[in-house]
């Protein structure tokens, strides 16, 4: 029997049957009441025992695929193939419960997000951001992010440098009415000339932003909350500040759903990874070196390094193999010498000792030929969330589903 301060008593089981037939993220803010329904949620309803997977984007020329694979034996699950309305390309913003955010860079003119849930077919195009913020509007950074207590979404995006003087980002709230209903500009005095460095990425982690500034040695935290505060702090060991905004290589990524940031020294056949994750804010904050990674392959650190207890590393395969081509009418044996190939291995972190992950030393494969372009790894879990807005959207998402491995 479940009761309030007030005495108010509700069958267990009817209470579990109302919390059943509400969305997800109603849920979620249902926890915060005590800790009976907290319990409740947790034990009583499927939404918390789904296992994310691993969703890789991979945007090559024009067309963008996002292809998720099993969290448990890699076995390749769904793929989406996402083109453009008009010109441009279409590049990933986030995922959260279930939502995936698109960008349809297009043109100048027609920049559109698209928050879209596959499962159920769901989409919704955000309203486009006032061209005199950013021309064109695909330049800068974007996020997408939700908070755990007010169980809204948010979509952030911080200008490109020339644009503005660096105190300002801008913010649309999805599912919000009046002023929320648009974007916002939010305005922060401790952003002041800050800017960002877009080498070093963006990443939502736990209700709140992060992104480094242009010098690349402090980090800045837009919290998704309502107050939407913005504090600056230090960076971990290993960052420094630089002149050019390309000297810097690390990069911010999300480890076991916290903020980390990924600190790569290039050799010339070997790469490793310094991970430190954020322990707590303050001045100073505490930073935690979890993870130092060996590889002989090329370790895809963002926007989230972590996928349970795998990363994920990319690797050239050399060997020389013949692949037919229609040439002219023919079919004609050419000679291929290199391979993408993507796989994901385990290791153990917290001790700060190096954790070596070649490829051939128990990796195991899931992709035995990624095309060329821009590849990027987010945490996807298949939930029927509903996207908390009307609008309807014109992008293009073509879904296919497959039981097969393909490697």
């Amino acid at each position: 029997m479940a009761a309030d301060s007030e005495g108010f008593n509700l069958p267990t089981d009817a209470l579990v049957e109302i919390l059943l037939r509400l969305p997800t993220s109603a849920r979620r803010r249902f926890r915060l009441v005590c800790k009976q329904w907290r319990d409740l949620v947790d034990e009583r309803t499927p939404e918390r025992q789904v296992r994310t997977k691993i969703l890789a984007f991979i945007r090559h020329g024009s067309r963008s695929h996002a292809i998720v694979f099993d969290d448990k034996d890699g076995r390749r699950m769904h793929e989406w193939c996402c083109e453009p309305a008009t010109h441009g390309f279409v590049d990933i913003i986030g995922t959260c419960n279930g939502l995936i955010c698109l960008h349809d860079t297009g043109d100048s003119d027609c920049s559109v997000i698209t928050v879209t849930n596959p499962v159920t077919g769901e989409a919704a195009a955000l309203p486009p951001a006032p061209a005199s913020w950013d021309s064109p509007r695909h330049q800068g950074l974007y996020a997408f992010g939700y908070h755990p207590t007010t169980g809204r979404y948010k979509v952030v995006h911080v200008p490109r440098r020339l644009v503005l003087k660096g105190d300002k980002v801008h913010v649309f709230t999805l599912g919000g009415g009046g002023p929320s209903a648009t974007w916002r500009e939010v305005v922060s005095p401790a952003m002041d000339g800050c800017y960002h460095n877009s080498f070093c990425g963006i990443v939502s982690v736990d209700g709140s932003v992060y992104w480094f500034t242009s010098r690349a040695d402090r980090v800045v935290a837009l919290d998704l909350g309502d107050d939407e505060r913005v504090t600056l702090f230090q960076g971990p060991p290993g960052v420094r500040p630089v002149e050019r905004v390309g000297e810097a290589s690390w990069k911010v990524t999300s480890v076991h759903a916290r903020l980390g940031v990924a600190v790569p020294r290039y050799e010339a056949e070997t790469t490793t990874v310094e991970v430190w994750v954020l322990d707590g804010g303050g001045e100073p904050p505490r930073w935690s070196r979890w993870y130092c990674l060996s590889d002989s392959a090329r370790i895809v650190m963002t926007p989230h390094l972590t996928h349970g207890e795998y990363v994920l590393s990319t690797a050239l395969d050399k060997k020389r193999t013949m692949t037919p081509r229609l040439i002219h009418g023919e079919y004609v044996l050419t000679a291929s010498l290199e391979k993408k190939r993507l796989y994901r291995r385990k290791v153990a972190g917290g001790d700060g000792r190096a954790a070596p992950m070649r490829p051939s030393e128990g990796a195991e494969l899931i992709m035995s030929e990624v095309p060329e372009g821009r590849l990027m790894t987010f945490a996807y879990a298949e939930t029927r969330e509903p996207v908390p807005t009307g609008r309807v959207s014109s992008l293009r998402l073509h879904y296919y589903c497959t039981d097969q491995h393909f490697l």
